[in-house]
């Protein structure tokens, strides 16, 4: 299998600076952040075909999902930058209108880039006593694993080619879609599988000056 090189942006830029201008200025900047969010309004935007199907309205839920999670940008998907470390936050659920910053903003490479990829560790979706799924509802909290053994989920998507610029500054937000994978059968088992999650989750990358 073909292995994949991390960088983090602090290490992408000396290595550019090492190739770079002559006059010593180092490589052109440009600013990104990356935002996750759980939008129930946004449900029919789940990556159609590739994850579960959900008919009929949202489920009636609320909680968070509290753990590590870090953005990547890659032009090649061999090489990767890192908006940032692994950052501990919470995610509200189910909620319109607001998101949770994982990478405030960032100085980043300028180039085009093709591929993101999200990263959980160690997550877990804390939801709260009087949830429903299905026929099921909550009498007390419930803590439902992410992932498998491993405690990692890990998303990359192929996207239409985006250029960071010095000039710009580009925007991730991550949609997880919850409604789609949190159901009565992942509740019940407390935990849900990669593949449920990776089929559901959406990305948007947009850029303002």
């Amino acid at each position: 299998m073909k292995k994949s090189r991390v960088v983090s942006v602090g290490l992408a830029l000396a290595v550019v600076a090492a190739c770079g201008d002559d006059n010593g200025t180092g490589p052109d900047l440009g600013r990104a952040e990356a935002f996750v969010v759980d939008d129930p309004s946004t449900a029919s935007l789940a990556r159609a075909g590739a994850g579960p199907s959900f008919g009929g309205a949202a489920p009636l839920f609320s909680g968070s999902i509290a753990g590590d999670v870090q953005v990547a940008v890659s032009a090649d998907g061999e090489t990767w930058v890192n908006l940032g470390s692994p950052g501990d936050i919470a995610i509200q659920l189910q909620t319109a209108g607001t998101g949770t910053t994982v990478h405030g903003e960032v100085d980043v490479p300028v180039g085009t880039y093709t591929r993101v990829r999200l990263t959980f560790g160690g997550a877990e979706a804390r939801l709260a006593a009087g949830s429903t799924f299905g026929n099921i509802t909550l009498a007390t909290q419930v803590d439902v694993t992410m992932g498998g053994s491993d405690s990692e989920v890990v998303i990359e998507r192929t996207v239409s080619p985006f250029t960071i610029s010095a000039d710009a500054r580009t925007v991730f937000t991550v949609d997880l879609n919850t409604e789609a994978w949190l159901t009565d059968q992942s509740v019940t088992a407390q935990s849900v599988t990669d593949a449920a999650i990776q089929g559901a989750v959406s990305l948007s990358v947009t850029s303002a000056e």
